[in-house]
C-alpha cells in the first residue's frame, strides 16, 4: 500500500501531527562480512528501524552499491525536476548535501565497515526525513502529487517501509480512520512471559521488546542478533521483517 492511497481529508494541526510522529523514528545498523558460495567476500549493513508512535519496527539489509544506486537515481529525479518542479530538488537538498562514503578499491577493513554502518545510520534517517517532507509538501500541494509520490515511491521501496508504519503515521495525525490498531488486527496473540532467547521474564526486564509478525515476541538485543544472519523468528522460522514495539 503506497502513502498517497492513505492521504485522504487533513488540517494544518493534522499536519504537524504528522510530522511529529515521523521525527521520533530512531535508527540503528551494524555491519557484517557475509560469503556466498563461488564469490567474494561482502559487506551487508543490516538496518533497524523503529518508531514509538506507531509501535512499528522493521529491518533491512543492504550492501553499499545498493545505497550508492539509491543515491544516484534520486540525485537523478532532482536533476529532471530542476526547471519544472524546483521544490522536488529543495526537498532533496540534504541528499545532495550527504557526505556519502567514498569507494575504495581493496576489501573493506574494519575501519571502512564502521564508517559506511555510521553513514548509512546517518542516511537511513536523511532518507526518512526527506520522505516526511515530501509526504507533507503532498498534503500541501495534492496537484504536484505524481511527481513527489515517485520519490515517496523510490524512498519507501528501497526502505521496505511497512504498511502498518504508514498506516500508523496517518492514524497518529488522524488523517485517516482505522478502527483497530494494526497490530491488533495483523499479529496473532502472544501469551509468553519471558524472552525465549536469554529466558528473562519481560515483567523483569525493562528492554524494548520486539514482536515479530508470527506472534513471537522477544528481547530487542536478543533477537536482532539473529535477525541480522536470517530474517527470520528463531523459533518458528517464519520470516520476520517487521512487527511491533
Amino acid at each position: 500500500m503506497t502513502t498517497h492511497h492513505l492521504l485522504q481529508s487533513f488540517d494544518e494541526d493534522a499536519q504537524h501531527l504528522l510530522e511529529d510522529g515521523m521525527k521520533q523514528i530512531t535508527v540503528e545498523a551494524t555491519a557484517n562480512t557475509k560469503i556466498l558460495y563461488g564469490s567474494e567476500k561482502f559487506t551487508l549493513y543490516t538496518i533497524l528501524v523503529m518508531c514509538p508512535i506507531t509501535h512499528a519496527w522493521w529491518i533491512i539489509q543492504k550492501r553499499y552499491s545498493e545505497f550508492f544506486s539509491l543515491r544516484h537515481k534520486l540525485l537523478k529525479i532532482a536533476k529532471r525536476a530542476l526547471k519544472t518542479h524546483p521544490e522536488v530538488v529543495q526537498l532533496l537538498q540534504p541528499l545532495g548535501e550527504f557526505a556519502f562514503p567514498k569507494k575504495y578499491l581493496r576489501t573493506d577493513t574494519p575501519e571502512i565497515m564502521n564508517e559506511r554502518r555510521d553513514a548509512f545510520k546517518r542516511l537511513t534517517s536523511t532518507l526518512l526525513a526527506i520522505r516526511s517532507s515530501f509526504v507533507l509538501h503532498m498534503l500541501q500541494a495534492p496537484q504536484r502529487q505524481l511527481v513527489l509520490n515517485q520519490v515517496v515511491d523510490t524512498i519507501e521501496a528501497f526502505l521496505s517501509v511497512p504498511d502498518c508504519q504508514k498506516e500508523g503515521e496517518l492514524r497518529h495525525a488522524s488523517i485517516t480512520r482505522v478502527s483497530e490498531s494494526v497490530e491488533e488486527k495483523s499479529l496473532p496473540a502472544c501469551d509468553e512471559e519471558m524472552c525465549p532467547i536469554c529466558l528473562y521474564d519481560f515483567a523483569d526486564a525493562p528492554e524494548c521488546t520486539l514482536h515479530l509478525g508470527c506472534g513471537h515476541v522477544f528481547h530487542k538485543d536478543c533477537v536482532v542478533p539473529w535477525l541480522e544472519q536470517t530474517m527470520s523468528c528463531p523459533l518458528c522460522r517464519q520470516e520476520s521483517t517487521h512487527g511491533v514495539l
